[in-house]
């Protein structure tokens, strides 16, 4: 059993890794043309979902669903708001990119600390 609780273990903290790199990645995106970025660099994606992954394991209090709201409903609202505002990487307005990208990290916050509201 430990091998299995080991591999559960190994497979939380590269989901997290997966899921959070999405809004890193925008956030990324904003300041640099992310395309041309070196492999290297575009690795420190990974880093913030990686150390959130290790305190799941670790916490009470966060489980990996609220990892998973969190990701898909960012990414989910990132997705529109970038359509609205109609960001792109050439010539778009520092400001109203990561305004955008905020917003779309609150609406993360709120749908990953739904359940607290439902008791």
């Amino acid at each position: 059993m430990a091998l299995a609780d080991r591999l559960e273990e190994l497979g939380v903290v590269v989901g997290c890794a997966i899921l959070l790199a999405i809004p890193t990645a925008a956030l990324l995106g904003i300041f640099v043309d992310a395309v041309l970025l070196p492999v290297r660099l575009s690795l420190l994606a990974l880093v913030p979902g990686t150390l959130v992954g290790l305190v799941v394991l670790r916490s009470d209090r966060l489980e990996y669903a609220h990892v998973w709201r969190f990701g898909l409903t960012t990414w989910l609202a990132a997705f529109v708001l970038w359509g609205v505002f109609d960001i792109s990487q050439d010539g778009t307005d520092i400001v109203v990119a990561l305004s955008a990208w905020l917003g779309a990290v609150a609406a993360g916050l709120v749908a990953a600390t739904a359940d607290r509201w439902r008791s």
